[in-house]
């Protein structure tokens, strides 16, 4: 399994520099907007690791989208 492999890698290690903390710092930013802070840690983290994997080049994009779903009620504003 050597995508698996190199998901955990990528998944389990802490950056070496602070320039990849920066840009993960940048893009939850641009995750976490005032329209969707309501999303769990857990969530947020499977959606940065998800664009990670897609610009690694473990995943596709497609594949990602066969397996969710929309849900229009989430869209709703309380």
């Amino acid at each position: 399994y050597p995508n698996l492999s190199r998901m955990a890698i990528s998944y389990l290690t802490i950056p070496p520099t602070s320039v990849a903390v920066e840009r993960l710092f940048s893009k939850g930013r641009i995750l976490i907007s005032h329209l969707r802070n309501g999303l769990s840690a857990a969530s947020i983290r499977a959606l940065l690791c998800l664009n990670n994997w897609s610009i690694l080049g473990f995943i596709k994009d497609k594949d990602v989208l066969s397996v969710t779903r929309e849900d229009p009620s989430n869209d709703a504003p309380e």
